[in-house]
């Protein structure tokens, strides 16, 4: 039985109040033990929102809470924790994926968001990384999913517009972390959902499949030059992602919005030409594709 389902089972069983002081107890140990197995092993870490999920190895989501923290945020979480910070279950032993919620690009490096991704990444700062740790940041395909075609809309502005200014704070964050000492990456967003999917409530869009994927080629683009300008690596397969009409390759998506594991065909090379090899040397899947 997963740490997950134990939870759920508790929490069907005892006061809301107990649960609550019982789930904290249960994080403060998971926690621990995330952060010694990380420490022994010297994995690298990704941080981010759901897509984090791809580097571990699993092809359908698949986290524990590892921290239960939400800096006061009414966000709730639901029944995966999100409000929280959360670790994904590893097929991949050279890497922590570490979910934070779905934070936005956008908000990263302000205090007091929704989902309090910046005060989850401090704690993860003082607590969590060790010296000089690889760090690859995976934000900011909500932001084109969700906010960008529509603040644009509402401003009346352009899309880039929208995206230079999620640019700026993404790579602010970005900064700190390289300032910090650590050897920082940014893995760019991927194509966007296929309109002809039915709309999943927990993955909402807004504009055409077009339109946000030209959206997502301009941040990538962006995103790449202003990394490039403050030293911080990148690396994107969004282009592998699409067809030249600007449609989504929907058979490298697991669930429609995430990567399939199929990904790797296109992210291995990228990631070696990164100097990133270490991510991939035991996924069980380079055997079938190598």
């Amino acid at each position: 039985m997963s740490l997950m389902e134990i939870l759920l089972l508790i929490k069907a069983i005892l006061p809301s109040q107990l649960f609550a002081y019982v789930a904290k107890i249960m994080c403060i140990f998971t926690y621990f033990v995330a952060k010694e197995s990380h420490k022994s092993r010297k994995s690298i870490v990704i941080i981010g929102d759901s897509h984090v999920n791809f580097f571990s190895g699993n092809e359908g989501i698949n986290w524990y809470p590892i921290s239960r923290y939400s800096g006061g945020s009414r966000y709730s979480g639901g029944s995966r924790y999100s409000g929280g910070i959360n670790k994904c279950r590893n097929n991949n032993k050279n890497v922590d994926a570490i979910h934070l919620g779905p934070a936005l690009a956008y908000s990263l490096n302000k205090y007091g968001s929704t989902i309090r991704a910046r005060e989850k990444i401090d704690i993860l700062r003082k607590s969590y990384f060790r010296k000089h740790d690889d760090i690859i940041c995976v934000f900011g395909e909500i932001d084109i999913r969700v906010h960008v075609l529509k603040q644009a809309e509402i401003n009346r502005v352009d899309y880039s517009v929208i995206i230079d200014k999620i640019v700026d704070n993404y790579v602010g964050l970005m900064s700190i972390l390289r300032n910090d000492g650590h050897n920082v990456w940014c893995w760019g967003p991927i194509s966007s959902q296929k309109d002809s999917r039915n709309v999943n409530p927990e993955y909402p869009y807004y504009g055409t499949e077009v339109m946000r994927n030209m959206a997502t080629e301009y941040f990538n683009n962006k995103l790449e030059i202003v990394c490039k300008e403050k030293m911080i690596g990148f690396v994107t397969i969004f282009p592998d992602l699409i067809t030249k009409e600007y449609q989504t390759k929907s058979e490298y998506l697991s669930d429609g919005c995430h990567l399939s594991q199929k990904a790797w065909e296109y992210a291995i090379p990228k990631l070696r030409k990164a100097g990133l090899s270490k991510i991939f040397e035991n996924l069980p899947i380079q055997q079938e594709l190598y």
